[in-house]
């Protein structure tokens, strides 16, 4: 069974990207949420800001 990359809406916090991301790699959402916020954090809002938002508009809802 091939895996899809989708938003997964019925389990967000804010658009459902972190737990698609989540779930395609096959790890636990809460891991991926704390990835990115430290890496928003590190970095701040424009790399990991754009890359989330452009996630937000490529990933089909799930």
């Amino acid at each position: 069974m091939a895996r899809e990359l989708k938003r997964l809406t019925h389990d967000k916090i804010l658009c459902g990207i972190c737990s698609g991301l989540a779930a395609y790699l096959g790890w636990d959402k809460t891991l991926v949420r704390l990835i990115i916020i430290f890496l928003f954090l590190i970095t701040g809002f424009f790399p990991v800001g754009l890359l989330y938002l452009i996630a937000y508009f490529i990933m089909p809802k799930g």
